[in-house]
């Protein structure tokens, strides 16, 4: 009677212990299979930006397991242009989705030339590794247009420098914004997306993969 009271106890608790694990896996997806593809290193498609990049579930968002994440929340594009260069040892991926610049613009020593030319250096250095880097726009606010204003200004910029690097340039900002203002409904906190904005962003990204085959 002992040892049968032992075995279910065993049973019931090894049970326990498995549907934690598959809640925990669950609600960890995204985190569980970055940590797999940084471990394997066999990442084909790379995001890299700022917290836009980093709060995105881009596995899962794009429906495929090769999507390395590196997103740093906060960073404007000289503390990603510095970061960079650390972050494609060893990658065999084959193409390079940008998004950054946003944080420049609230930044102390904010010039448009100076984050231009921070991610021209980026380009550049994708480049010398074989990679093909994709430049995407930068995303408007809600309800500031002192903000996106200088967000459309720096937008032109950077479809002139895609135009004149000679690789793509996706305007994500165009989908996500009615009258100048980041629509209502796709925005989380008034800066960032929400997962409506995300899925909007994933499904243009998507389409370009497939199209150039990726």
């Amino acid at each position: 009677m002992v040892r049968r009271k032992f075995l279910y106890f065993s049973v019931a608790v090894n049970f326990l212990l498995i549907l934690m694990f598959l809640i925990y896996a669950a609600n960890h997806r995204e985190g569980i299979i970055q940590k797999i593809i940084k471990y394997k290193n066999n990442a084909t498609v790379i995001m890299f930006g700022d917290s836009h990049i980093a709060r995105g579930d881009w596995c899962l968002l794009l429906n495929r397991f090769d999507v390395l994440r590196l997103g740093y929340g906060s960073f404007t594009s000289e503390q990603l242009k510095d970061r960079l260069k650390g972050s494609l040892d060893n990658n065999d991926a084959e193409i390079f989705f940008i998004q950054c610049g946003g944080n420049d613009i609230n930044s102390r020593c904010y010039s448009r030339e100076l984050t231009i030319k921070n991610i021209e250096t980026i380009i550049d250095e994708i480049k010398s590794q074989n990679i093909t880097p994709i430049v995407q726009s930068l995303f408007h606010r809600y309800n500031d247009p002192k903000y996106n204003a200088e967000v459309d200004s720096l937008n032109i910029l950077l479809a002139q420098l895609a135009s004149e690097e000679m690789i793509g340039f996706l305007n994500i900002n165009m989908s996500l914004i009615a009258n100048h203002n980041l629509k209502n409904n796709l925005g989380q906190d008034n800066i960032h997306l929400s997962e409506n904005g995300y899925r909007i962003w994933a499904g243009i990204i998507k389409d370009y993969l497939d199209k150039t085959k990726n």
